[in-house]
């Protein structure tokens, strides 16, 4: 958002010392610079966020209190520009770039900024809510940057720090001057950057992206001197500024609508109707993208408003998009932001990244092109949906209904709803039960329900098989709510007792949502019959459907739905618990067995039908749908010290980690923390060890996984040993520590193999294979692989085999084998995509794409 960026640009164009050559082309640049960042079509950035220091300004002090507070208050872009003078020390170890500014001597290098002293200022403490951090850098041997501190190889600014954007690019390499060409206007790197940025680049998107942006530039300096970029996290796919030379939209898809139907018609709110699709109309007409946000109580009927402007709008919009991210009072397991863009993505036909920069980047690039209409219900904060908001200049309309006002989405149009009038809501009545009732009793009906219209359409259906007289007594003589006598009413009249006991299950279920399957192990009834139930409670308004053939209670009956279910019941909580938890951790055990195999390769197959998957992608898609039951049953299942919940919420939280869904992992493994017992305490400590490894903080990953062995030392747990030193050898690995790894997956594979553990054999044969690669020992690193993924293959460990072929093409890749490299990616990609990973595959595709385009780089990723 151009209102909350702030850009700090910097030419030292004037010295005190004679001896230090002055340019006007770096003030000059400078405020072309401005200009342009000021442009809505490329930034738009307010004068006040555009900071502007050359000439005599330029001092030291200057310098630090302007990017102090422009650190301080940006919220979303900090873009900082230097150019002057650099220096570049060859003798000291390491080598050291200093930046000169006015004040400073010829030869008093001592003087100089250092640039850790620049790159601090950019920091994430310093800049702790800037959404992308971007350095650009124009002085001699600027490109030395590359190798100062934690730059270098990470990708990053601070060691503890992998979590945000960050970009640096340089207008030289490390051993070139930057040219200054006498009689033109700017310095010869600020000119091509300028060229970019005033007329675009052809058949790029609607935004430039730091990768596009340096690519361009390159091309129009040629060999004069090279620009070096460096980005950390994804960053160089984020898009950056506006493109001025956008390719058209394009017209290949015609657009889709993913927007249910109506379920009931709407009542009332027309004034609001009329401003949400006002403000939508002038999106789609390229006035600017338009945010409405529907607030309210639950059951004030936010989603069907939503709902109902959407099918007004009808074809305004070529793509309608609808997703529930599930958030209300009472299940607090709302969709995060990557799950959010992944299905968004999935949606509009392209493939997600297994990334948060990488979604948000080809999210807001596809935006961008097309006329879309999201409508996002259940929001739960403007921090949730942050990464689906449509950028400036983009003819797109967003409908967020929640319960929280959203009041952190700028220049949003604000509804919030409240209950019905007495016409509306005895015309919402009316609908339901047409004549079989008098006004006077509908308005007496009306009145109990407070005009709340999820009540008054609860109601409606009771109204179809009971007079509204025995209604009313009946709620009065209960002293209880409407919903709940209702809930109470309709589920001790349902018929045959099967279906009564289906409903009570779903009832008693923690929730949020569940599928049949679930409902039927807490039952203990046939499968296929349950399924039917839960259709026929859907159409009855007991049960909400959802995507997935999944189901939930309403939220308005959430809170009472246990009391009554165990009141009306032969069940008990506990009791039901129990068969549950058993049932989703067989079932958890099942899927991460079609993913990473079994620990003994002779275990028998799952029995039950309801249990096994039949191939490895319905394990994923389970997984991932399953996600917020899993997450709720999971914490009770530990909280009551159920048997099988440490096991279940370790297999979980290891797929979780491994999709990027850190967040929920953290909670669910801190959950697990808190429970005695040293078998808890050990995969507490593995599992964070291991997220702490994937996010890059190795200090924390490694205390976790030192307290894991300790743990597992004393009480004799060779297998948790071997995990222990298997992810320590990960992390002296990603440190480039090669023999300090080697030594710890040594030892991994001593123990694994002392003990017949086959899965810690391959992880830690795969561990070596990418040392030998590192330290350049080929032929050792390849017979690791070869171990690696033989052993996957005894197991059924699917996605591990995966990755001992994606380090096999790497390695043959390294030594000039590209068929042989191609064939291994190639087996990659096919595993990958049979267990539905498909943005892992999307990887191997990638690397396939850049070997047919010459590329030898080379990337071991990591171990699944």
């Amino acid at each position: 958002m151009p209102e909350g960026s702030q850009v700090v640009l910097i030419g030292v164009s004037e010295y005190d010392d004679p001896a230090l050559h002055s340019y006007d082309a770096l003030a000059n640049g400078v405020e072309e610079l401005a200009r342009l960042l000021k442009d809505p079509r490329i930034l738009g950035v307010p004068d006040g966020n555009c900071h502007v220091i050359t000439g005599a300004e330029a001092t030291r002090d200057r310098i630090h209190r302007t990017l102090t507070d422009a650190a301080e208050r940006t919220t979303s872009l900090l873009f900082v520009y230097f150019a002057g003078h650099g220096h570049w020390s060859r003798r000291e170890h390491p080598t050291r770039l200093t930046l000169a500014h006015k004040q400073v001597e010829h030869d008093d290098f001592l003087d100089w900024m250092p640039f850790e002293w620049l790159r601090g200022h950019l920091a994430r403490g310093r800049s702790p809510r800037a959404k992308h951090r971007v350095l650009v850098m124009e002085t001699c041997h600027s490109g030395a940057a590359l190798e100062h501190g934690t730059l270098a190889g990470a990708g990053t600014w601070v060691d503890d720090d992998r979590s945000d954007l960050s970009t640096i690019l340089t207008a030289c390499d490390k051993a070139e001057t930057a040219r200054v060409v006498d009689g033109e206007p700017y310095p010869l790197f600020a000119s091509a950057l300028i060229d970019v940025l005033r007329s675009g680049i052809e058949g790029k998107g609607g935004f430039l992206t730091p990768d596009e942006i340096c690519d361009a530039i390159r091309a129009e300096i040629g060999d004069v001197q090279t620009p070096r970029l460096v980005c950390a996290d994804g960053a160089g796919a984020q898009p950056l500024f506006g493109n001025r030379r956008a390719a058209a939209p394009a017209a290949v898809v015609p657009g889709k609508s993913t927007i249910p139907p109506l379920a009931n018609p709407l009542f009332g709110h027309r004034e609001q109707v009329e401003r949400l699709l006002e403000g939508a109309r002038s999106a789609a007409e390229d006035a600017g993208p338009f945010i409405g946000v529907i607030t309210g109580k639950g059951g004030y009927g936010k989603s069907l408003l939503a709902h109902a402007v959407a099918a007004e709008l009808g074809t305004a919009f070529a793509w309608r998009l609808h997703l529930d991210l599930r958030a209300s009072e009472l299940a607090r397991t709302e969709v995060d932001s990557l799950v959010m863009l992944r299905e968004l993505l999935i949606q509009s036909g392209q493939t997600p990244p297994n990334c948060l920069a990488s979604s948000r980047s080809r999210w807001t690039n596809w935006l961008a092109e097309h006329r879309v209409l999201l409508v996002l219900d259940n929001v739960a904060d403007a921090r949730q949906i942050e990464a689906a908001m449509p950028p400036a200049d983009s003819r797109c309309a967003v409908l967020a209904t929640s319960r929280d006002p959203l009041r952190g989405l700028p220049s949003a149009t604000t509804i919030e709803l409240g209950p019905l009038g007495r016409t509306d809501a005895v015309a919402l009545l009316r609908h339901h039960v047409g004549d079989r009732c008098s006004e006077s009793e509908l308005v007496a009906l009306a009145a109990e329900a407070c005009g709340v219209p999820a009540v008054l359409h609860a109601l409606g259906g009771q109204l179809e098989y009971q007079p509204p007289r025995i209604l009313l007594e009946r709620m009065r003589r209960s002293g209880s709510g409407v919903m709940k006598e209702i809930f109470r009413s309709t589920v001790a009249n349902l018929e045959p007792d099967a279906l009564r006991r289906t409903a009570l299950a779903c009832g008693l279920h923690p929730g949020p949502s569940f599928d049949p399957d679930s409902i039927a192990a807490m039952t203990g009834a046939d499968g296929d019959d349950t399924w039917d139930h839960c259709h026929s409670l859907s159409v009855r308004r007991i049960l909400k459907p959802l995507p997935g053939y999944r189901y939930r209670l309403h939220d308005e009956d959430r809170a009472f739905a246990p009391a009554v279910a165990a009141a009306l019941g032969p069940d008990t909580a506990e009791h039901a618990g129990d068969r549950l938890w058993d049932w989703t951790a067989r079932r958890v055990d099942a899927a991460v067995s079609q993913l990473w195999g079994s620990e003994r390769p002779s275990a028998p197959a799952e029995p039950d039908r309801r249990i096994g998957f039949a191939e490895p992608h319905e394990a994923e898609h389970w997984l991932s749908r399953a996600s917020d039951e899993l997450l709720v049953s999971g914490r009770l299942a530990l909280r009551r010290r159920h048997e099988r919940g440490l096991r279940m919420a370790a297999a979980y939280t290891r797929w979780l980690r491994l999709r990027g869904r850190f967040e929920p992992a953290a909670g669910l493994l801190n959950e697990l923390k808190s429970v005695p017992g040293d078998e808890s305490a050990i995969a507490a400590s593995l599992g964070l060890g291991d997220m702490a490894r994937l996010q890059g903080e190795d200090a924390r990953s490694e205390r976790f996984f030192h307290r894991a062995i300790a743990i597992a030392v004393s009480i004799d747990d060779v297998r948790s040993q071997v995990r222990a030193l298997d992810g320590l050898g990960g992390v002296a690995r990603l440190r480039a520590q090669h023999d300090k790894a080697r030594g710890y997956f040594d030892r991994a594979l001593d123990l694994a193999e002392s003990i017949g553990d086959l899965p810690g054999q391959g992880h830690a044969l795969w561990g070596l294979g990418v040392v030998f690669g590192g330290q350049g020992e080929w032929d050792t690193a390849a017979e690791q692989f070869d171990s690696a993924m033989r052993t996957a293959r005894r197991v059924g460990d699917r996605i591990g085999e995966a990755s001992a072929q994606w380090g096999m093409g790497q390695t043959l890749k390294a030594i000039g084998n590209r068929e042989g490299a191609k064939h291994a990616f190639r087996s990659a990609r096919r595993l990958y995509a049979k267990v539905g990973w498909t943005d892992w595959a999307a990887n191997c595709e990638e690397v396939l794409a850049q070997m047919d385009a010459g590329s030898t780089v080379l990337w071991w990723g990591i171990s699944a």
